[in-house]
């Protein structure tokens, strides 16, 4: 059954002006992102857009949200998980709101799920990363 967010949690989600066009396909629109998301209303949009993806579980809900922000391949193959001679992804605030995207994302059900943990979270992002290699090939 897919996860949905209850709408009072929710109300309305609108893009504002100010929010880049994805995808994010250079370091500096990525860098240019980060910027944006230390504004509150547009950490607010991000989180509560992403919160609308909802998924079978956490992991495909966290896979969606990677997908929706639209970071290409060619950019994905430059972070990693830890910033071994790449760019860190844990240190973002990408990850920040996917973080509290997914929380958003399940508070509305009866409790969380199983799956609902840091580690589940961290790894679908390690695992997305991971694949943009491949994923560029295709």
């Amino acid at each position: 059954m897919w996860k949905f967010l209850n709408e009072s949690k929710l109300k309305h989600v609108s893009k504002p002006e100010e929010f880049p066009i994805l995808p994010v396909d250079r370091k500096a629109d990525f860098q240019k992102l980060e910027e944006l998301l230390l504004d509150e209303p547009m950490h607010t949009y991000l989180k509560n857009r992403l919160a609308c993806i909802g998924g079978l579980n956490v992991r495909t809900t966290v896979m969606g949200m990677l997908k929706l922000i639209k970071i290409t391949n060619r950019l994905a193959t430059k972070f990693n998980w830890a910033g071994q001679n790449k760019k860190a992804f844990k240190a973002t605030k990408l990850k920040d709101v996917i973080y509290e995207a997914t929380e958003l994302c399940f508070s509305s059900g009866n409790g969380k799920p199983s799956d609902m943990n840091d580690k589940v979270i961290n790894q679908a992002m390690k695992d997305w990363l991971r694949l943009a290699a491949q994923r560029k090939t295709i």
